[in-house]
């Protein structure tokens, strides 16, 4: 009587695709002998997983004669971070010392950085406040993480040196429009190339 002792054909090389909550066995490249007995750590034994939570999995392949090999896999939950902040203006003045307010709006947000634009160190507090003292259009970058995920949000704070009627302040040739001050900044009056001018209340 002979005795034969079967030894495991190389190691099982496989791909795996992971679409969104699926997690799919895509091919099996080679080794082992097939049928092959698939067996994921949540109980399902056939090749595809399907509609998984957030978690860990580890996928068993079995080939006819035995030899296994685990496979593990993290899932992470769809993040739902969103940056989002409102500002107390979008206009300041440098003559009556504005301070600009930023209300963080974010949405899942646990680590907040901000950029003003105008070459200050940046801020990591949830809701600052800044004060510019040069004149110029910034642009304000809010980036939130949640640790794994980051959202990043940016908008444009414009300075001007004073409160007092300076002329344009704003002008755009593609649209063919130019903003001046009038009335220390309470009305503003829109030249529009394409039409007559008009003056528009701030308030």
């Amino acid at each position: 009587m002979v005795s034969i002792q079967l030894k495991c054909n190389r190691l099982l090389q496989m791909v795996i695709v992971l679409e969104k909550q699926m997690v799919q066995l895509f091919k099996l490249q080679n080794g082992g002998i097939a049928p092959y007995l698939y067996t994921w750590s949540n109980g399902i034994v056939l090749v595809d997983n399907i509609n998984i939570s957030a978690g860990n999995y580890v996928l068993t392949v079995t080939d006819s004669i035995g030899c296994a090999q685990l496979f593990n896999y993290s899932v992470l939950q769809n993040s739902s971070l969103v940056a989002g902040f409102t500002m107390s203006s979008d206009t300041v003045y440098l003559d009556n010392n504005e301070v600009v307010v930023f209300t963080n709006t974010s949405n899942s947000g646990l680590d907040y950085t901000w950029d003003f634009g105008d070459g200050s160190a940046v801020s990591y507090e949830e809701n600052p406040n800044y004060l510019y003292k040069i004149d110029g259009i910034y642009q304000v970058m809010l980036i939130v993480t949640d640790g794994v995920c980051s959202d990043t949000l940016v908008q444009t704070v414009y300075v001007l040196p004073s409160s007092v009627p300076t002329g344009i302040v704003d002008s755009n040739e593609q649209d063919s429009y130019v903003i001046a001050n009038i009335g220390e900044g309470a009305f503003e009056l829109i030249f529009n190339y394409n039409s007559i001018a008009k003056v528009k209340s701030k308030y």
